[in-house]
Order: C-alpha cells, then sequence, then structure tokens
C-alpha cells in the first residue's frame, strides 16, 4: 500500500450528503501497477468501464459514489447512492464514465465510494487518455 499525502474529502462529503469527513488514502498509482483502472478516451465512442463491489457488511448498508474535488470535471458515477446488499448477497455493479472534453494530456479522476453508517469507503483512481499514447 502507497500512502499519499493524507487528504479529506470534505468537499465531497457535502457535495454527497454532509456526512463527517475522515482521512483516506489511495491503494496503488498508475506507475506503480498496483490496481488502478485505465481508460483511453475514443472519440468515436463512449468511454466508459464498469466495477464491482463485493458486499462485505452483516447488514444492508447505504453508500454514497462520487469524485474527489482534485478529479477531471467529466467523470461520471452511476448510481451515486443506493443501498449493498449484505456480506453474501449480490454484488453492486458501477458504471464508470468520462463525458468530458477530448483530452490533451492524461487526466485522473479519483472516485470514492463510501459506506457512511459503517465508516468504511472504497477509493479508485481512473485516467483517461488521449488517443494515441
Amino acid at each position: 500500500v502507497i500512502e499519499f499525502k493524507r487528504q479529506t474529502y470534505t468537499k465531497t462529503l457535502t457535495r454527497m450528503g454532509g456526512f463527517h469527513a475522515h482521512a483516506w488514502k489511495i491503494d496503488g498509482t498508475f506507475t506503480s501497477g498496483d490496481p488502478t483502472f485505465a481508460l483511453k478516451y475514443n472519440s468515436v465512442a463512449p468511454t466508459t468501464s464498469e466495477i464491482c463491489i463485493e458486499p462485505n457488511a452483516m447488514t444492508f448498508e447505504d453508500f454514497l459514489a462520487g469524485w474527489t474535488d482534485d478529479s477531471a470535471p467529466g467523470w461520471v458515477v452511476t448510481p451515486e447512492k443506493g443501498t449493498l446488499d449484505r456480506r453474501g448477497g449480490d454484488d453492486t455493479y458501477f458504471q464508470i464514465e468520462y463525458k468530458g472534453e477530448q483530452p490533451e494530456t492524461p487526466l485522473e479522476g479519483t472516485l470514492v465510494i463510501l459506506l457512511p453508517n459503517d465508516n468504511f469507503s472504497w477509493t479508485f483512481k481512473f485516467q483517461v487518455r488521449p488517443p494515441g499514447t
């Protein structure tokens, strides 16, 4: 696990419902090859990806999903809120899409999926690159 400068996502939480912020860290980077998701922008077709969260709690858990303030504009996640099934139940799928302008340089987005009642979160880094890179 690579420890980054500790950041809080107070503004992101405010946008996602106003829950209390806590420190978070990212597990991996694009240069380390650790868990990341890379999307390549295609000007002909939409740039999308899907991730899956396996339920890990003993009860149903509400979630909020959103992008940190340092994320490039244009990232969209669906759904933004809902309820995860309990352990052993159905996985929850998140559609990630980049709808911004065609980038001239690689652009990153940090997705946080937060379980506010459980004080737990998943953090994912996405990157969109210009064609040909």
